[in-house]
Formats: structure tokens, C-alpha cells, sequence
């Protein structure tokens, strides 16, 4: 009878012309089969963990470590360790935006508070930088969040995501126009990983998401429509 595969993961080592190991990325066997007891790891070991699985772009362990964090309340510590090793770096940078991808709507904004451009700024510190036009780009929030000053950092290049997002409440949302400059955008989603909200064959599902440093909005946005909620 044959033995099955002891083997739990694949390890690739990138070498220099020089011979010299300049990384390595592990990849896990069966990854989709993987259990992880979350409910043992405190605050060190959690941290710890999502800084690994960031830096191998592991979403499975990203996204199990992100709960822990999310329900230890530590998530700025965990993102203030990721911040090493080399720029750019685009595995890091895709494992980020995955991230946001899954969370980002109302779990991360709210984990971070009012440090959000913490997480702009770390994806800042591993993207290359953008070097697109200026652009118009489109928002839906809350009334009140735009009448208290406080804007997101995810914008889209569409003005039916924005007004979609007004929508998706029970109180009053705005739609709201940027004048975005090269230097306030931090990344565009879809030069960096692909989903189907990055994918302009996806219609109305097409978000074409920008993340904008919140720090630079101030006196830039302008109040397009007031929508009201439907229920």
C-alpha cells in the first residue's frame, strides 16, 4: 500500500546571480485543509502569526489571525509589525489589499478608528508609487460622517458604486466627488490582485477601488447627491 505524502509544505528559495539566498516564500500543502486553533493564541502569537502569514501572502492564515486580532483589539500593533523588509514588495502589498478586500466595508475601519491611515500608510510603504493622471473618483457614506468631516479612505472610479454604497443604510448617505492628485492615492486595487469586484467584466459588481491617504481629503471633496434610504 503506498505511504501518503508527509509533506506540509513547499519551500522555493530565490538566489542572486551572486549564489547569495536573497528569500524564500512557503507555500503550504493542502492549504485548504488546514485547521488552525485560533482559540489558544493570545496577543504575541497573534501578532506574530499575521506578520508570517502577510509576509507569505497566506489568506487563510491572514484572515484567521485577523480575527484574533480584530477580537484582541490589537490590530495597529499587528500591522506596526509588518512594516519591515524590503520596498516594494508586492506580495506583501497584494496580501494587504486581499485584506481589505474581505474586511475592509466595516471591520477594519472599525478596528482602527480614528488611526485608519495607519493601514494607507503601510500599504504606501510596500506599493510602488502611483503614476496615473489626476482623477475624479466617487464616494458613498453617511450624512453624518460627511457632516462631521470624516471620510474613508476607498473611493471608486464609478459614480453608481458610490451611490450604491449611499444606499447601504438605514439613514441618510451621500454621494461625494474627489479631485484626487497622483501623490493622494495610495494604490488602485485592480493593478494588484483580482477579484470580481476589480474585474470590468463583472458589470455592476465592477467596484474600480482606489485607496486615498484620508489626510489629504480635507477641502477636496464636494457633496454630489443626498440619498435616502429605501426600507
Amino acid at each position: 500500500m503506498p505511504r501518503k505524502s508527509r509533506i506540509k509544505e513547499i519551500r522555493i528559495s530565490f538566489i542572486a546571480p551572486s549564489g547569495e539566498k536573497t528569500g524564500e516564500l512557503v507555500l503550504p500543502v493542502d492549504i485548504a485543509k488546514r485547521q488552525l486553533n485560533t482559540k489558544t493564541w493570545g496577543e504575541e502569537e497573534a501578532i506574530r502569526r499575521f506578520a508570517w502569514y502577510v509576509a507569505r501572502c497566506d489568506k487563510k492564515g491572514i484572515d484567521a489571525a485577523y480575527e484574533v486580532l480584530k477580537r484582541l483589539g490589537c490590530l495597529s500593533e499587528a500591522l506596526e509589525a509588518c512594516a519591515k523588509g524590503r520596498r516594494p514588495n508586492i506580495q506583501k502589498l497584494m496580501a494587504l489589499l486581499s485584506l481589505w478586500n474581505t474586511w475592509g466595508l466595516w471591520s477594519i475601519p472599525r478596528a482602527l478608528g480614528d488611526n485608519l491611515a495607519q493601514f494607507t500608510d503601510l500599504i504606501r510603504h510596500f506599493a510602488p508609487a502611483y503614476r496615473g493622471a489626476p482623477l475624479k473618483l466617487y464616494r458613498g457614506q453617511s450624512l453624518a460622517r460627511y457632516e462631521g468631516g470624516i471620510f474613508g479612505i476607498a473611493w471608486s472610479g464609478r459614480v453608481p458604486i458610490a451611490e450604491q454604497f449611499a444606499g447601504l443604510r438605514d439613514a441618510p448617505g451621500v454621494v461625494l466627488e474627489l479631485d484626487a492628485s497622483p501623490e493622494m492615492i495610495v494604490a488602485r486595487m485592480g493593478d494588484f490582485i483580482s477579484t470580481r469586484k476589480t474585474d470590468p467584466a463583472s458589470g455592476s459588481e465592477y467596484e474600480d477601488e482606489y485607496l486615498v491617504d484620508p489626510r489629504a481629503i480635507t477641502g477636496r471633496v464636494r457633496k454630489l447627491a443626498t440619498i435616502l434610504p429605501t426600507r
